[in-house]
């Protein structure tokens, strides 16, 4: 985790995990994801970030089990995968037990909304979020009076080119809602920046096509941190069809720096991409 041991010596207000933090497929007991987490935080990266800066964490599926789905994985397993996910992250409790989806405030440059992507799908319904998640992201994002409203879903939201599979495994796959939360932010918010994980690379994205109603939505896709690269996708910010949605993409280890200026007239994000030595790879301002 050379990443996150240079992102600990950055002395950075705070850092975000977008989920797939450990690789615990395979485990189905309390000891066996003990274990795993144990044996990933016992790494000098985990160790040095965790000593020098705070976190906000979500999860995605390799915490419990690959693409798994809340609607058919067993109870035990999912208890137990939940229990060591809260043991092992600071987290702070919500109204409901084991509630992932949260918000957090840095004063008013910023309001950070970390969402469950994961645990509340339910694929029979065409729900990829639950309805009291979607309501309090909506009333959050409305009410909030931050400059920037930094949105963390675990796996894109962007519409991506039509030969990337597996569809059904991220916002895509249930449009009416992917709708809902793109239309409201197009139309009733300022300032929002998505940030997302699980493809194992980085890049900056614009979430819908050319002269859709979305294009002037940004979503940046960080990592990956430790676990292989793959760029096998990153040739599409080339092909002619999507060129200017995915003006970067990057298939190297590395983790994303975001820095906020609010007072800058427009208000703007710096994003930078950096190598476990600290070198930037990109650096791109956004004006969302």
């Amino acid at each position: 985790y050379d990443t996150l041991e240079q992102a600990g010596s950055d002395d950075l207000d705070f850092f975000i995990f977008a989920g797939d933090s450990v690789y615990a497929d395979d485990s189905y007991t309390l000891d066996d994801y003990r274990s795993v987490w144990a044996s990933a935080l016992e790494d000098e990266g985990y160790q040095k970030l965790f000593r020098t800066t705070p976190n906000f964490a979500t999860w995605d599926d390799h915490e419990i089990d690959n693409n798994w789905n809340p609607e058919t994985i067993d109870a035990a397993q999912l208890e137990a995968a939940t229990t060591a996910f809260f043991e092992f992250l600071a987290i702070r409790e919500q109204p409901e037990p084991n509630q992932v989806w949260r918000s957090y405030r840095w004063g008013k440059t910023a309001e950070v909304f970390i969402l469950d992507c994961r645990s509340e799908r339910r694929p029979s319904e065409d729900l990829y979020i639950s309805p009291e998640q979607m309501t309090w992201l909506k009333e959050g994002l409305a009410g909030s009076d931050a400059v920037f409203k930094v949105i963390v879903n675990s796996v894109p939201i962007t519409d991506m080119p039509s030969w990337y599979v597996s569809e059904e495994d991220r916002w895509e796959g249930y449009p009416d809602q992917r709708t809902e939360i793109l239309d409201f932010i197009a139309s009733e918010v300022e300032g929002v920046l998505w940030i997302t994980g699980d493809f194992h690379f980085g890049g900056v994205m614009k979430v819908g096509a050319s002269g859709s109603l979305h294009e002037n939505i940004d979503e940046v896709i960080v990592g990956p941190a430790a676990q292989f690269p793959n760029p096998l996708w990153v040739g599409i910010s080339n092909a002619p069809s999507v060129k200017g949605q995915f003006p970067f993409l990057t298939g190297t280890f590395n983790y994303t720096r975001f820095t906020l200026n609010p007072e800058e007239d427009p208000p703007s994000i710096l994003v930078e991409f950096l190598t476990g030595t600290g070198s930037v790879i990109h650096s791109e301002t956004l004006f969302p």
